[in-house]
């Protein structure tokens, strides 16, 4: 006789217990130390039986960094439902982007080292996130253009260089960086200053 199959609504429990499990176990040991073996113990299960889940560690990873990224955008969205001008709304969607990264991430060493893993190795999950901000952002700046904010740029390409230009505000490991020298220069809120220098370089070059 063949493995009888599990109900789907206990499948989806049963995928959500590993993540859960293992998201803890990344938190508490970190990622390369935690392996699927360990994962399966904490649930009582075998690691075969993970296996039918998840066909690697890395695959684990892949969802809960797309629960980290989710949270990440949810922040910069709620930051950018305002009536004020476009303006604005980049600059407090740039600022919460870099807060929602430190907080979510660079604070929490062990969660950092797994973006950081996810990001080396190019997963899905990180590159429609990008995708998803970068329509944010080309959004903010069609609409500035029409409020008479923004000159008449392409947005496509405006959004790619604003992109690059934040990207050390951005990207984990660049932002622990910036953390890390602020810290060495005299406190971390000089990060968030040098940010809005930036900013303000960026909308010299972009606003009417």
């Amino acid at each position: 006789m063949g493995r009888k199959k599990t109900p789907l609504s206990d499948s989806l429990a049963i995928k959500a217990s590993i993540v859960d499990t293992a998201e803890a176990l990344f938190r508490d040991i970190g990622y390369s130390k935690t392996t699927v073996g360990e994962i399966a113990k904490a649930l009582g299960m075998s690691q075969a039986n993970v296996y039918r889940y998840f066909p690697t560690k890395a695959s684990i990873n892949e969802v809960i960094c797309e629960r980290v990224v989710l949270r990440i955008e949810e922040r910069c969205k709620s930051v950018i439902n305002t009536d004020k001008d476009a303006k604005y709304r980049l600059s407090m969607f740039l600022v919460e982007y870099f807060r929602a990264v430190k907080d979510n991430v660079i604070k929490d060493k062990r969660l950092h080292e797994m973006v950081v893993k996810a990001v080396e190795q190019a997963w899905g999950v990180i590159q429609s996130h990008v995708d998803r901000m970068d329509r944010i952002v080309q959004q903010i700046l069609s609409a500035g253009i029409s409020e008479g904010v923004f000159k008449a740029v392409d947005v496509s390409k405006a959004s790619l260089a604003i992109q690059n230009a934040f990207s050390a505000f951005t990207y984990p490991g660049l932002v622990e960086r910036q953390i890390i020298d602020a810290v060495n220069s005299g406190g971390e809120e000089l990060a968030e200053a040098r940010l809005l220098d930036l900013i303000d370089i960026v909308f010299r070059g972009i606003c009417l």
